[in-house]
């Protein structure tokens, strides 16, 4: 496994260690981890607690042997954000046994692409690959990311939606995924898919806004009558989408896409300003 670190630190089951540790010890670790990505502005973890909830959760729905407390993820978590005085930096939050069956709690700062206030303005394009990803619990390969991120590179785009064998499109490789068809929001089934943190308050907010929804993946030959879409993460919020491979889309003029991300925005900065 290689370490995806940027800083110069992570801490490693509470202990603050240096980069040269973590790469030799990353080395050595052929187990998948569990993981979660949480986003830490002006030193306010966002979503800290949702996030540990679904690590547990993940680890408790595959009968892992040593699950850790949420305590024990709060010192991880601190130690690694203490590290870089930045305003916005996203931490990754990794359970893992090493070869000798050892548990280790990581927590390191990764590379963030946030971006761009005329991305959100005009939107992305995105490029559609063809895999099938086990749903409900974050277990990542290296292989599995980095092949995905050369396909979304090498296409141009800022994010690639996958395209399960059977032609139906349900998330992003690193993001949830929302399109408009005929009035309605369409979005895959939670069993079908990782149901991030940031899905949650995003149907949440759907709701209170009384919008249109079905649970239900589109399908290739719908993408062409999509008056709509967008992806959200950790790292991008909700980010409208210019265009799905040859299609383009106007998201970010869509009266619904542009209310659910409004309000999104507005309970992110209430969570930061409290």
């Amino acid at each position: 496994m290689k370490f995806d670190g940027v800083g110069d630190f992570f801490a490693d089951n509470g202990v603050k260690k240096n980069r040269e540790e973590a790469e030799k010890l990353f080395n050595q670790i052929d187990a998948y981890p569990f993981f979660e990505t949480i986003r830490v502005v002006r030193g306010v973890p966002l979503f800290k607690d949702e996030h540990f909830n679904r690590l547990i959760e993940s680890l408790e729905f595959l009968r892992y042997h040593s699950v850790p407390t949420v305590e024990e993820l709060s010192v991880n978590l601190f130690i690694a954000a203490r590290e870089l005085e930045l305003d916005d930096i996203n931490i990754k939050l990794m359970i893992v046994d090493d070869d000798y069956e050892n548990r280790h709690i990581f927590a390191y700062t990764v590379q963030s692409r946030f971006p761009t206030e005329k991305a959100y303005k005009e939107g992305v394009p995105c490029s559609l690959y063809v895999y099938d990803r086990r749903p409900n619990s974050k277990i990542y390969s290296d292989l599995d990311f980095e092949e995905i991120g050369r396909n979304t590179l090498k296409l141009g785009a800022f994010e690639s939606l996958l395209m399960n064998s059977d032609a139906k499109i349900r998330e992003g490789g690193r993001s949830n995924f929302f399109a408009i068809l005929d009035g309605k929001i369409l979005t895959a089934p939670e069993d079908e898919i990782i149901p991030t943190v940031n899905r949650k308050m995003v149907l949440e907010i759907i709701n209170d806004l009384k919008l249109p929804i079905l649970e239900t993946p589109i399908t290739v030959r719908e993408m062409y009558n999509l008056s709509g879409a967008f992806i959200i993460g950790s790292t991008i919020g909700v980010l409208p989408l210019s265009r799905i491979e040859a299609i383009s889309l106007e998201s970010a003029n869509n009266p619904m896409v542009k209310s659910i991300l409004e309000e999104y925005n507005k309970r992110i900065d209430n969570i930061i300003n409290i």
